[in-house]
């Protein structure tokens, strides 16, 4: 995604002094991964010099790599520039089966993911943690303990259905730069029997794909659930992810907590689930979508952002931190207890009663030319990971999986690897990415400080306290712009 102009040119131009731009449609060509830039984890998005990688690298050389768990849909750890990235020894996958069940059952012998298997069998013996025995089960289960090897004559459930939000979140915290197989084609001039359009191939090449999340020497933990989970299988999520011990926790996306959960007697798994999330929250660093539903309140679990230790809620906002048109107003929680921030994501159109938000880069007809945009819109969009082939957000027209044995490829074309990514959700990851750029030590401190303050904040008064959003004295004071957010994350205070 690159043009004659630079990105920075894109920033604050009038729409009328664009012209008619060199990219799709009407949208101008920008790089890919100009939110780097923009966050300043890089100084160079030429070659990805300068910024804090170099320090996070040696880091995660030296001691250990920052370990984040994504509470999603099932991420395609496939995916080539996930390579590396994701913990193929722990993730685990509760969309299925609410047992749970390994998504990799055998890693690779000697590897980080096969050491971070054994670590997680040594956990697991030494816990309390109910989850912990049916965990152990199924690593003895895969593994035979009296020969150590893997139990192959077994049959092993093998995840094979990914999804793609999931995938776009953990591409967009962790993604790497990587080499991919690509097949040059000559189209099939017609249709087969099926009336699919199945390429010929005719030369085959290497591509790099330079790619990158935010973070791209963390190790991610995907604890998948399916998109719309029940209360079940979020709390065994919940707790096999207190079980992992991680760093940091991201939850994406929102849970459907019923009405009357506090109170009826039919939903006291969900009692139990508010209960197992709060002390998760006291455990890790754990960062919650504020939602894209309504303005005026954040969904649950980010709403537990107003209770003694919990979650960061985490809103939206551009470059110049501004509050995007479907972003939550943060500034409305409790002035104390409210643990909210707002970082960098992407706009989407919108069209009620109160805003009118039309994307005027959207090719609408060539002829007539760009809608009216009604405003600043902005031209650039993050992106990220998709599954790929044809089950993302961004479908290859191919039908072929180009993971299924490799996943190098071949590819037939590589426009499925990735895709826009908008909302809170975009902004969480954002988030969760800036703070592990940090030494896991100064993080941990910064958790256990903030924990320390609301809990005595909380003993002085908890009768002024509800489990809801409490207006109060703005506190955009403490939201600083997308560049700072890290420092506000880490409870420093900028210069």
């Amino acid at each position: 995604m690159t043009g004659s102009k630079k990105a920075k040119d894109y920033g604050n131009v009038p729409f009328n002094s664009y012209g008619h731009p060199d990219g799709t449609g009407f949208r101008p060509n920008f790089r890919a991964l100009w939110h780097l830039q923009v966050l300043n984890v890089i100084d160079n998005i030429e070659d990805f010099t300068g910024g804090v990688w170099e320090d996070v690298a040696r880091r995660a050389e030296m001691d250990s790599p920052t370990r984040i768990v994504i509470i999603d849909t099932p991420v395609d750890y496939r995916h080539p520039s996930l390579k590396g990235a994701i913990d193929e020894g722990a993730m685990y996958d509760f969309s299925r089966n609410l047992d749970g069940v390994f998504v990799v059952p055998e890693p690779e012998p000697r590897s980080a993911d096969s050491a971070s298997r054994e670590a997680l069998k040594i956990a697991a013996s030494n816990s309390s943690l109910s989850i912990a025995v049916s965990v152990a089960e199924e690593i003895e289960f895969l593994i035979d303990s009296t020969k150590g090897i893997p139990r192959s004559t077994q049959p092993i459930n093998i995840i094979k259905k990914f999804g793609a939000h999931g995938t776009a979140v953990a591409g967009l915290i962790g993604g790497r730069p990587t080499d991919v197989n690509f097949l040059k084609l000559d189209p099939f001039k017609g249709e087969t029997l099926k009336g699919e359009n199945k390429p010929s191939k005719t030369q085959e090449l290497s591509l790099k794909l330079p790619y990158a999340g935010i973070n791209p020497f963390c190790r991610i933990i995907p604890v998948s659930i399916s998109a719309s989970p029940t209360p079940k299988m979020l709390l065994r999520a919940v707790q096999y992810t207190r079980l992992l011990a991680p760093d940091i926790v991201v939850v994406a996306d929102s849970w459907d907590r019923p009405r009357g959960w506090k109170t009826k007697a039919k939903y006291g798994i969900w009692r139990k689930l508010d209960r197992r999330f709060r002390s998760l929250c006291r455990e890790a660093t754990v960062f919650c979508a504020a939602g894209n539903e309504a303005l005026d309140k954040v969904v649950y679990p980010a709403n537990l952002c107003v209770t003694p230790g919990g979650p960061w809620a985490v809103g939206a906002c551009d470059e110049g931190g501004a509050d995007l048109s479907y972003s939550p107003d943060i500034t409305k929680l409790h002035p104390i207890l409210g643990k909210a921030i707002k970082t960098l994501s992407s706009e989407v159109p919108r069209f009620d009663r109160d805003m009118t938000r039309i994307d005027p880069w959207h090719i609408i007809d060539k002829d007539l030319g760009r809608p009216n945009p009604y405003g600043e819109y902005p031209p650039r969009d993050i992106v990220t990971t998709d599954c790929p082939g044809r089950s993302g957000y961004n479908p290859s027209p191919y039908e072929y999986d180009p993971v299924t044995r490799d996943r190098n490829g071949p590819h037939y074309e590589l426009a499925s690897l990735f895709t826009r990514f908008a909302g809170t959700s975009a902004s969480a990851a954002i988030a969760a990415g800036l703070a592990s750029l940090f030494p896991g030590s100064e993080l941990d401190a910064a958790r256990r400080a903030r924990l320390a303050a609301d809990d005595a904040y909380y003993e002085d008064h908890s009768d002024d306290i509800v489990d809801a959003e409490v207006p109060a004295d703005p506190i955009s004071k403490k939201l600083l712009n997308c560049q700072l957010a890290a420092m506000v994350l880490a409870g420093r205070t900028p210069s």
